[in-house]
């Protein structure tokens, strides 16, 4: 007897919580650029991104030099 097999991936880059967003970004270009999407949704429902509370949290691989990514949020 022989069964079929299916198998899907998906790859889930946002992840929204009650008052929280994580952004699950490779690169820091694309991270600048869901930075900015994400703060256009905020501003289109009348909600602020508090800077003070933003953490970019960024983990290389490893044996690769570290720089610190530079995101910005609505210019700062």
């Amino acid at each position: 007897m022989q069964a079929t097999t299916c198998v899907s991936t998906a790859t889930v880059h946002d992840l929204l919580f009650a008052d929280d967003c994580a952004l699950n970004i490779v690169t820091e270009e694309d991270m600048q650029k869901s930075m900015d999407l994400f703060a256009a949704g905020c501003a289109d429902f009348g909600l602020t991104i508090s800077t003070a509370k933003t953490v970019i949290m960024h983990q290389p691989p490893p044996r690769v030099e570290q720089n610190a990514p530079r995101i910005n949020v609505n210019g700062a």
